[in-house]
């Protein structure tokens, strides 16, 4: 298992040299998870409401700090994902005060990160667009590269207005992304996403483009 890999998702693929060739992507485990649209958090609404409240699924920021982790630690910031996955795991607690001290360091990492033109340019252009992406098609986070992906978890984590919701990728979807890419670059796009584990939810986004 590579680190920062969702679990369960298995890339299938022809390797020449470090570029990756007819590439097919499949859950090997139950449907299940988030899948669809990934919003910003409801829990701002609610701030002394505990996260674990709701059984569903994560809340926005939540969520957000768990991808925000795995794509840190891809990009090889490891202490950062560290402290993505501190402050996530805060957020989840009953008591107030653990919830307000990981929601201000959770705010001061991701302003860290979301303005540090070292790990923009290191990731920029890559993933540049998904199949029949066009403004009008798709949201901006998914129509763009990686940098703008994960700026957006930056944003999302600071509680700031986001426009568009961050849509799930079915993973056949994804696998055209990754067609010609690098490993390093096909690990970072995929770190920058969500990939839908629902088939019919992912049918219904395709639907829609």
């Amino acid at each position: 298992m590579l680190a920062g890999w969702p679990t369960g998702l298995v890339l299938s693929a022809s390797m020449q040299g470090d570029v990756l060739t007819d590439v097919s992507l499949t859950w090997v485990d139950a449907p299940g998870g988030h899948s669809g649209p990934v919003h910003q958090s409801r829990q701002a609404d609610h701030p002394d409401r505990p996260p674990h409240d709701d059984p569903g699924e994560p809340p926005g920021d939540v969520l957000a700090l768990d991808r925000l982790a795995s794509f840190l630690l891809v990009a090889g910031w490891p202490t950062a994902a560290r402290q993505a996955r501190v402050a996530r795991d805060g957020l989840r607690s009953p008591i107030p005060e653990v919830r307000d001290r990981a929601r201000r360091s959770a705010a001061a990492l991701a302003r860290r990160v979301g303005h540090s033109r070292t790990l923009a340019w290191s990731v920029r252009g890559m993933a540049a667009g998904t199949p029949s992406s066009t403004p009008q098609a798709r949201p901006a986070p998914a129509a763009h590269d990686v940098v703008d992906r994960f700026r957006w978890w930056c944003a999302a984590v600071r509680g700031e207005h986001v426009d568009d919701p961050l849509p799930a990728l079915a993973p056949a979807e994804l696998a055209s992304v990754l067609e010609g890419m690098e490993l390093a670059a096909a690990r970072l796009t995929v770190a920058s996403v969500v990939v839908d584990r629902d088939p019919a939810s992912a049918r219904a986004v395709s639907a829609h483009d």
